[in-house]
């Protein structure tokens, strides 16, 4: 359709097809007349619709993969940067683009814009991007001649291209009155490397009063990381240990640290177990980066070794790290501070526990669970069993607890652990759960959860487990269709009242009647009242007070009127939607349904054609708390 067509990369297709057809070549590169294109933004302002822009940067995203497409298009945008008639946005403008595909040969005419107090830092952005030394050398010139804060915008520029070249005039500018500008200077020379440019900031910075060196912080780190990098280790060393003092903010400290660690080589254990056996939160921090990061045997057992003893703090810190680093050789160490005092640490120590342990980790996580864990602390338990007992399973090896043994808060921790782990042997544990009045509602769950990850192949199993869970889970209604709805993905009969396709069902005679609720119950949540059950607005929708034992929601006709279907909208899928109604016209029931099934959140069913002035719905069921209706649609004989 004509829409399509003004769509760019449609046109590109069809020139070039049509071109290829004619000639047997597609040479076309893009869609657009530059110059038709270029003439239309001439007047542009940034508070106008960018209709016209947006073609141009269409144009430009066409041309600059393109070399010979650049140089074409390119000089036509200088030749309007410097156009009279271009408004100050125009050129701001084209200077974005320029920075997109201009080259060496533009390069002088954005540099005329440097000192433009309105361009100047679009024409500083372009010289960033655009490639080659002639916009380097462009910037650097400029140095001398701007001022603040557009000086700044030249130095960061120059630093995000680490222009080697820009070495010796930044240098200069460290001693700089400004002390934003010095900053910078400090920050681009980081940036570029090299030791000249890191000897110049450590020089400077170490001249300043201690205060005075906290902005230069991050200069600093970069300068001690080339360092390393150039192998200049004493050199580094000397910076990290100046920024790893306490006067530093935190992330400061700590990537210092780190540093210094990488840095040290054989210290590395002794700087590790100083951090951790410190109270400072940010050192801690730090010893376990380094753990991560160096996860030699060395490190690891000296840390291991140390571990029983430190504090609490540090304990989670190294915890955290070993999960990370993924040492199963640490498991025995780590199981016994799953006994802890300490909440947070018995915590951190079942995650790794779970992550790294095998069988023999098994039954200290399930005595923990025997006595009683904190409620924060029982779904961590959970995870953990839920790992070694899928790793156990993958193995062939049998589920290590009798379940039926164990006290009933044991046994509902267990069942949510099988029910994580996809495996039939698990859905046949849990299944064999069902019944049992104590743990039913969590052996249905936990089978339903276990259902819903196995792979269609196990269906004679799923069909059979989840079987089970409809005949044992009538007050729990939200298990029910979770079961329901993977047996019938499954292609396998349910005993629901399945929606029916309405084909041509002619007009919604709802709209115009008139809503009332006679069971006086008020309105609940966000709903808007009778009427928006039927005033043809999805967004509104009728409600009432939840967990009652009857909903009525009845619509009035002008005259009376022959029905013979319906179509409900709930709230959502099965969320908050009429499930057991019965229809009445005039009061007489016409048709019963019960576990109504929607579709995309809508349920329909047609009854025998039937002349009334009122159509209720008498409702004692629903999905959910309270049966929202979002539109009750209501037709003649379809």
């Amino acid at each position: 359709d004509a829409t399509s067509m003004e769509d760019m990369e449609w046109r590109l297709v069809m020139l070039r097809g049509c071109e290829w057809a004619a000639t047997g070549r597609a040479t076309i590169r893009c869609p657009i007349d530059a110059d038709l294109a270029l003439a239309g933004i001439t007047t542009y302002e940034r508070h106008e619709k960018r209709d016209a822009v947006r073609t141009v940067e269409k144009l430009v995203q066409f041309c600059a993969p393109d070399t010979q497409s650049r140089e074409h298009l390119a000089p036509k945008l200088v030749a309007l940067l410097g156009s009279p008639e271009a408004t100050d946005d125009c050129k701001a403008f084209l200077l974005q683009q320029l920075s997109l595909i201009g080259s060496g040969r533009e390069v002088p005419a954005v540099a005329a814009f440097l000192n433009n107090e309105k361009l100047g830092d679009f024409a500083i952005g372009a010289l960033q991007r655009i490639p080659g030394q002639e916009a380097e050398a462009a910037l650097i010139a400029a140095l001398s001649d701007l001022k603040p804060p557009r000086q700044i915008g030249a130095i960061n520029a120059l630093g995000e291209r680490q222009a080697a070249k820009a070495t010796g005039p930044l240098v200069g500018l460290l001693g700089s009155n400004n002390a934003e500008v010095a900053l910078a200077a400090a920050n681009a020379l980081a940036l570029i490397g090299g030791r000249e440019a890191g000897e110049a900031v450590w020089s400077h910075v170490r001249d300043l009063a201690a205060r005075d060196r906290l902005p230069y912080a991050d200069a600093l780190l970069q300068c001690a990381a080339d360092c390393a990098r150039r192998g200049d280790r004493a050199r580094a060393q000397d910076i990290y240990l100046e920024l790893k003092s306490p006067i530093q903010p935190d992330q400061v400290r700590q990537a210092a640290y780190v540093g210094l660690a990488t840095c040290s080589g054989k210290e590395r254990t002794v700087l590790v177990l100083e951090a951790l056996r410190t109270d400072d939160h940010a050192l801690q921090t730090a010893g376990a980066a380094i753990l991560r990061r160096f996860a030699d045997a060395a490190l690891v057992q000296a840390v291991m070794g140390e571990l029983p003893g430190l504090g609490p703090a540090a304990q989670v810190q190294v915890l955290n790290a070993l999960y990370d680093v993924g040492d199963t050789e640490t498991v025995p160490a780590v199981v016994k501070l799953i006994s802890s005092p300490e909440s947070s640490v018995r915590i951190a120590a079942v995650r790794v526990v779970g992550q790294l342990g095998d069988a023999s980790v098994f039954e200290p996580l399930l005595k923990v669970l025997r006595d009683g864990p904190a409620d924060a602390e029982r779904p961590g338990i959970e995870a953990a069993l839920a790992r070694i007992g899928g790793r156990l399973f993958l193995t062939g090896a049998a589920w290590p607890v009798d379940l039926a043994g164990e006290p009933v808060a044991v046994r509902a921790s267990l069942l949510r652990a099988l029910g994580r782990i996809a495996q039939p042997k698990a859905l046949e544990l849990a299944a064999a759960q069902i019944g049992d009045a104590a743990v039913s509602r969590d052996a249905c769950l936990a089978t339903v959860r276990i259902a819903e990850q196995l792979p269609a192949d196990q269906k004679p199993a799923i069909q059979a487990a989840l079987e089970k869970v409809l005949a044992a889970s009538r007050d729990d209604e939200r298990t029910r269709t979770r079961a329901r709805t993977l047996l019938l993905s499954l292609g396998i009969p349910v005993e629901v009242t399945r929606s029916v396709a309405l084909q041509n069902p002619g007009p919604n005679l709802a709209l115009g009647a008139v809503a009332s609720s006679p069971d006086d119950i008020d309105s609940d949540g966000a709903a808007s009242g009778d009427q928006a059950g039927i005033d043809g607005d999805p967004a509104t929708y009728w409600d009432e007070v939840n967990d009652q034992a009857l909903y009525r929601f009845k619509v009035t006709f002008p005259a009376p009127t022959e029905v013979a279907a319906i179509r409900i909208m709930g709230h959502q899928q099965h969320m908050h939607s009429p499930k057991d109604f019965d229809i009445l016209c005039d009061d007489r029931v016409v048709l019963s349904v019960k576990d109504a099934w929607y579709e995309n959140n809508q349920f329909a069913v047609t009854f025998t054609p039937t002349k009334c002035t009122t159509l209720e719905l008498k409702i004692t069921g629903g999905y959910g708390p309270s049966p929202a209706i979002r539109e009750l649609e209501i037709f003649g004989n379809p």
